[in-house]
């Protein structure tokens, strides 16, 4: 088994307005979080996050959750969702990934937080 060293980015706000793009050398393993801002006191929500790479559609990923307990946004004290993820297998060379989310009723007026976690080989 080989030791990978980890490289994590901040959290990135996702929101109708605001997408997050990533530059990322490959190959590469990257898993990407997610939590949902909640805004009212529903214990459970879901969510879709659209991903692209180097321009064209990977998908749209459909995330159900429920409220974190322990967690919120440090800076500003909003409750946010238990943490939810997906891998990305990134091909040899540098490509660019796209984070928004899709213009969808049920996705409409949501904030979601990301960050990338990327597990690289020695």
């Amino acid at each position: 088994k080989t030791e990978g060293k980890q490289q994590t980015t901040k959290w990135y706000t996702l929101n109708t307005e605001n997408q997050q793009q990533f530059e990322i050398k490959g190959p590469a393993k990257v898993r990407a979080f997610s939590r949902l801002k909640f805004d009212n006191d529903n214990m459970i929500d879901d969510y879709y996050i659209f991903v692209r790479e180097d321009g064209i559609d990977l998908g749209t990923y459909y995330f159900k959750t429920e409220r974190s307990i322990e967690s919120s946004v440090i800076e500003s004290q909003y409750p946010v969702s238990k943490w939810r993820s997906l891998w990305l297998n990134i091909p040899r060379g540098k490509h660019h990934y796209t984070f928004s989310l899709p213009n969808i009723a049920a996705n409409q007026n949501k904030m979601v937080f990301i960050r990338l976690k990327e597990w690289e080989e020695e």
